[in-house]
């Protein structure tokens, strides 16, 4: 019988379940339904694409739903597929980041222990919102990605400085920005941790500035470049029902964690969480480990700067993925030192490592019941209750229309299923009404509509297509009343 060895050979035989789990969660997240914003970014390809001209190819980086490199992935896959891709095949891009996240976590963690290897593959393998994100064709699993990289690059190279590294780090750096603008925090924490490391050496200013300019002078500059830019044409989009800052902090530091934050009310869940993180941050301080300077800015100063400015309602909760993944990486570290003292220390290690294992298995299974939107059922609904062809209705018009239109063309239902907009009724009520506008609403059983040119109709509530979790729509199906 071979006994595991910590320190041995034989603890690697326990990523292997790891790898399995996390490839797995990112597959199965990947099979769900195309949601409006994956849509929405593929409509406007194709419209851009279609139009030849280079200034509307340009426009589609000016829009706040376009994620670069997601884009340009999703005009690949659409060339070499002739336009008949899977919702998979665009979705490949992220899933296979999410999994090399793992990996990198798992790196990352190892240069500590080789048990806080194991932890931080866990944490980030099982974490909701990361198999989440890993499922769907934007940007944000592979900004994921590359955050987790340039720490690990940042790391290694402030140990041994080498220009392959260097170069690396730019190279990923610059995916990270054209993955999701929001990496800019990441660009502030790891310039303003190797600012620290330089500045401990007792180096000069103009030695520091030498030694910043080559790691970050090519972000800088296309930063400021699309910043000039983008000051006048960013085109503001996705971001149909803005969140107050707090409870977009609390949802998705909640989630990450293993709490439902969707249903409980997470005020006193982030006020434990920041003094954790403080005092996680407050303990690296007194280890001398300057990383305390890219967990301060990233973990604790920015979500709480987007707190303080805020002045009305305007962020959603996806803008603090980078924030709670490096909270992960935190707590990893911190978990890995509990482990690696034995005692009661060791068994508290092993406790939160219980909790946050069951709390993310429960959030995944609700996510697998409805995931981001039934939209395929909705129409198979309909296609199953009717024989005649089916005039379809709806609000909102626009995520509503475009999200049922992609999936009655991927069904090849388009003599079958035809969508009214609200507005081009004509005197003939439809024979279905959906409503997409419930978020977290109970639909009503009866609605009354009134149809210009003919009056007063009412609807019955068919079925609801529920939706859980951080993206999609919950549709209320209602059938016209005989």
């Amino acid at each position: 019988m071979i006994v595991p060895n910590p320190a041995g050979r034989t603890i690697y035989l326990y990523y292997i379940p790891i790898a399995v789990i996390a490839v797995a969660l990112r597959l199965w997240s990947a099979s769900g339904d195309f949601w409006i914003d994956e849509i929405w970014s593929l409509d406007q390809l194709n419209i851009a694409l279609r139009s030849g001209s280079a200034a509307d190819v340009a426009a589609l980086f000016f829009h706040a739903n376009t994620h670069g490199l997601n884009t340009l992935y999703m005009a690949v896959v659409q060339s070499m597929t002739g336009g008949d891709a899977s919702d998979y095949a665009y979705r490949s891009l992220s899933v296979a980041a999410g999994i090399f996240s793992v990996f990198i976590a798992a790196r990352i963690g190892n240069r500590q222990s080789p048990a806080g290897g194991l932890i931080a593959a866990l944490l980030i393998s099982l974490s909701y919102p990361l198999v989440h994100y890993a499922g769907e064709a934007r940007g944000y699993s592979l900004m994921v990605f590359a955050g987790l990289s340039c720490f690990h690059l940042m790391s290694r190279y402030i140990k041994t400085p080498s220009p392959v590294i260097a170069v690396a780090f730019v190279a990923v750096s610059m995916v990270g920005l054209m993955s999701h603008l929001t990496f800019v925090v990441m660009q502030a924490g790891l310039g303003l941790w190797a600012l620290s490391e330089l500045h401990q050496r007792q180096q000069s200013i103009i030695s520091m500035a030498a030694k910043l300019v080559p790691l970050f002078g090519l972000q800088i500059i296309a930063l400021v470049a699309y910043g000039a830019v983008a000051m006048d044409n960013m085109v503001r989009g996705g971001d149909c029902c803005p969140e107050l800052a707090l409870s977009s902090i609390g949802i998705m530091a909640g989630a990450a964690l293993g709490f439902d934050a969707f249903a409980h009310n997470t005020d006193g869940l982030l006020i434990l969480v920041a003094l954790a993180c403080a005092g996680a941050i407050i303990w690296l301080v007194m280890q001398r480990d300057k990383t305390w300077v890219l967990y301060g800015v990233v973990v604790l100063a920015f979500p709480l700067a987007v707190w303080a400015m805020e002045n009305k309602p305007d962020v959603i909760h996806r803008y603090f993925l980078i924030s709670v993944v490096f909270m992960l990486i935190l707590l990893a570290r911190v978990m890995a030192a509990l482990w690696q003292a034995g005692g009661w220390q060791k068994w508290t290690a092993a406790v939160i490592l219980v909790f946050y294992v069951a709390g993310n298995s429960s959030l995944l299974v609700q996510f697998s019941d409805g995931g981001r939107g039934q939209y395929k059922a909705v129409l198979n609904h309909i296609l199953e209750n009717s024989q005649s062809p089916q005039r379809i209705t709806y609000f909102p018009t626009f995520s509503v229309g475009k999200t049922l239109g992609h999936h009655i063309r991927a069904l090849q239902q388009s003599e079958r299923l035809l969508l009214v907009p609200r507005t081009r009724e004509s005197g003939e009520p439809a024979d279905w009404y959906i409503d997409g506008y419930l978020y977290g609403k109970p639909p009503k059983p009866v609605i009354t509509r009134t149809i210009e040119g003919f009056g007063d109709v009412r609807y019955n509530l068919s079925q609801t297509f529920a939706q859980w979790g951080l993206s999609g729509d919950t549709y209320a199906l209602y059938r016209l009343e005989d």
